[in-house]
């Protein structure tokens, strides 16, 4: 038996069945009741017929992933999981999540308005001013005559709004940086109601006249837009 397996965190740790159990799908639980294999290390010695899944993954997959490379030193060095893991390090490795540099790569990116480099930063000006138009934030200051696109930083924060992904710090930086004077602009989608309403409530709040601007959705397009405009240093 041989199937790719995909460890994530501590959080799918809990998936554990009963020898008998495994039977219901036609396999022999008892053949997986060895410390080598599925026994789940927290209960041995006091209940060797609880099994966990998720280490019967990790010792038949053909190959298992995780987060980073740092994770994965960090996985091999404590948790209940760890003796499974260096059993089976050979095929265990860590993949920095990030962006693919060849489509965001702003030298050659369709869905930008200008291209630029790091040689030629030019483009990204424009396209600092075409988001700042489009998204209706302050631009220009026509009482002094200046361009308000070259002197605010540009915030931009692109991720699904969930819990993990730490809403709290989302809406302190929209306050905080609303507060020195900056632009952000967040594009999400909320998976739970109730964040939902938080942020729908938050773009209405911004909706005009301010220097946030809340965007409950997905755009391929408009993230690489986002990304292009974003300040470099804030």
């Amino acid at each position: 038996m041989s199937f790719r397996f995909k460890f994530f965190s501590w959080a799918s740790s809990n998936f554990f069945d009963r020898q008998e159990q495994l039977s219901k799908f036609g396999l022999d639980g008892s053949a997986y009741a060895t410390e080598d294999k599925a026994v789940d290390d927290r209960t041995i010695g006091h209940n060797p017929e609880r099994l966990s899944l998720l280490k019967g993954g990790i010792v038949y997959s053909n190959a298992v992933v995780t987060v980073s490379p740092t994770y994965l030193k960090e996985t091999l060095c404590s948790g209940w999981l760890s003796s499974a893991l260096m059993r089976n390090r050979d095929k265990y490795s860590g993949i920095l999540n990030g962006i693919d540099t060849e489509i965001w790569n702003p030298a050659k990116d369709v869905y930008l308005p200008a291209k630029f480099d790091a040689s030629k930063t030019e483009g990204k000006r424009i396209c600092k001013q075409f988001v700042q138009r489009g998204l209706g934030l302050p631009f220009e200051d026509i009482k002094y005559s200046i361009c308000v696109a070259d002197q605010v930083p540009l915030a931009i924060c692109i991720t699904r709004l969930v819990a993990q992904k730490g809403l709290h710090l989302i809406t302190h930086a929209i306050k905080r940086i609303e507060e020195l004077g900056g632009q952000m602009v967040v594009l999400g989608r909320a998976s739970d109601g109730r964040v939902e309403r938080e942020f729908e409530d938050l773009a209405e709040l911004h909706k005009q006249g301010s220097n946030i601007r809340i965007l409950l959705m997905y755009s391929e397009e408009l993230s690489h837009m986002l990304y292009a405009a974003a300040a470099e240093h804030v």
